[in-house]
């Protein structure tokens, strides 16, 4: 092993064997490093607390309970250009009173609709804070991206009341499935 070692050695000066020994050292303790930070790392992922009492947060959310509760109706696929009254009638057959704002776009093709959307879901949070709003409920007709923005853009903000539409679709009912909850 060592007359191998040698042979390659051999033709380099003293300074070049000690530059990549040293190299070769450090390497090694960063990758000794970034194995147990991994390692650290999967473990806290495992031992992360579980959310408890979701049902009761659930529960504790229906309905409304604020003094100036906010619908907002977003139809952002090609076929739906607005599910407004699809809304109004399921806020009427639940005895509840709200303004509904509404967004709609002919879908999302692109980044730029990504940032038609975020901007008018800018200028709607804006609106609810100057209107006063204490509570959004939230009716979504679009794709799963849509949903991950809005998240993010409402997330810590006011109370989020999340509606489905169940499929096969009854015409107007929605269910409400839970808050925008960490």
């Amino acid at each position: 092993m060592w007359d191998f070692f040698n042979k390659l050695v051999e033709p380099l000066e003293p300074f070049e064997i000690i530059i990549s020994l040293i190299t070769m050292i450090f390497a090694g303790y960063a990758s000794f490093r970034l194995m147990m930070q991994n390692r650290r790392l999967k473990e806290l992922a495992r031992t992360a607390p579980k959310i408890e009492n979701f049902q009761d947060k659930i529960r504790f959310y229906e309905g409304i309970q604020t003094s100036n509760p906010i619908a907002l109706a977003l139809s952002l696929v090609p076929h739906a250009p607005s599910i407004k009254k699809d809304v109004e009638q399921f806020l009427s057959t639940m005895g509840w009173k709200m303004d509904v704002e509404e967004i709609n776009m002919n879908g999302i093709n692109s980044q730029s609709d990504i940032e038609i959307l975020i901007n008018q879901l800018r200028e709607k949070r804006h609106l609810f804070d100057l209107r006063g709003n204490t509570e959004v409920h939230l009716f979504l007709q679009g794709p799963v991206v849509s949903g991950i923005l809005i998240g993010a853009m409402f997330d810590h903000w006011k109370p989020i009341k999340l509606y489905h539409k169940s499929t096969p679709s009854v015409p107007a009912v929605y269910q409400y499935w839970c808050p925008l909850i960490k």
